[in-house]
């Protein structure tokens, strides 16, 4: 074969596999799976249902509404936590598909919505979104959906539930600042240190400060998975420009302590997820060490 054939060979196959891996991607972007999860701890006196998603970014793709309803109402949880960049600060932003799927959520379970980096931005940046942050926590508040930001409040006789804000140079690219304990203690408070301590921290980069902090599970997201999922639950790159990080997703521990990391429902700049499934987690608390 002279080499013009193999050139044209070569590059058939790559224009192939790219048509097939665009395929995959918009398959997966339309796609939601549902993954249950369990942990215990001598702090929990009564078992319960948690369902978590995070990163929905106003989705509208594959009736993504009517499934999540539907997901949860079989699901019986006692809970639904949003864990933050629900809607996405960019130019035409939108709070109708959020505060539609807010609406029937809350019907199923008592909601709690955790505050990201976009909802922040919505508050922070007014001059270009106007009062549309006003207008979503009106809108849930009308619904009876708890929106915490630097708040905690507590559920039952063992839970306690705090929702960070963390503030944008947390979230700039790599190199970025490093969040120490003193940054939640300011917002915050101390952890609740009797009760099993939830913390809604929407970036998942800081682990360490909110296990030092007194967080027995740190609910995060912001990853989106790591946009492409590689061998071994590492994700190619998260929204920060950081490479290879591990783990993506899932419920994983130091210590004693946990994180449930989600990867998301939605995209937003980067429409792409590759070996990467939208999300719905269950996570079951259960009494006992």
């Amino acid at each position: 074969m002279d080499k013009k054939k193999l050139l044209f060979s070569f590059s058939l196959a790559a224009v192939g596999i790219a048509a097939a891996a665009l395929f995959e991607s918009e398959r997966e972007r339309r796609s939601l799976i549902v993954r249950h999860y369990a942990l215990r701890s001598a702090k929990i006196k009564r078992a319960r249902r948690i369902v978590y998603l995070s990163d929905f970014h106003e989705r509208r793709l594959g009736d993504i509404e009517e499934r999540l309803h539907l997901e949860t109402k079989r699901l019986k949880p006692d809970y639904i936590f949003l864990g933050g960049d629900m809607v996405t600060a960019k130019h035409g932003a939108s709070i109708e598909a959020t505060l539609a799927l807010t609406e029937r959520l809350v019907k199923l379970a008592p909601v709690f919505y955790g505050e990201g980096n976009h909802e922040a931005r919505l508050d922070r940046d007014r001059g270009r979104y106007g009062n549309l942050f006003d207008e979503l926590q009106a809108g849930l508040e009308s619904q009876g959906v708890r929106y915490l930001s630097d708040e905690t409040v507590l559920l039952g006789e063992d839970l306690a539930l705090s929702g960070l804000h963390i503030t944008e140079n947390y979230y700039k690219r790599a190199p970025h600042d490093e969040m120490e304990v003193d940054y939640l203690r300011a917002h915050l408070g101390e952890a609740n240190a009797e009760r099993f301590q939830l913390l809604f921290a929407h970036s998942p980069a800081f682990f360490n400060a909110y296990a030092r902090w007194g967080a027995d599970l740190s609910l995060s997201g912001h990853w989106h998975g790591g946009t492409v999922r590689l061998p071994g639950n590492i994700g190619l790159m998260t929204p920060q420009a950081e490479f290879f990080r591990r783990p993506a997703s899932g419920l994983f521990f130091r210590g004693r302590h946990a994180m449930l990391l989600s990867p998301g429902i939605g995209t937003h700049s980067i429409n792409l997820r590759f070996l990467n499934l939208p999300e719905l987690m269950v996570l079951d608390l259960k009494e006992g060490v």
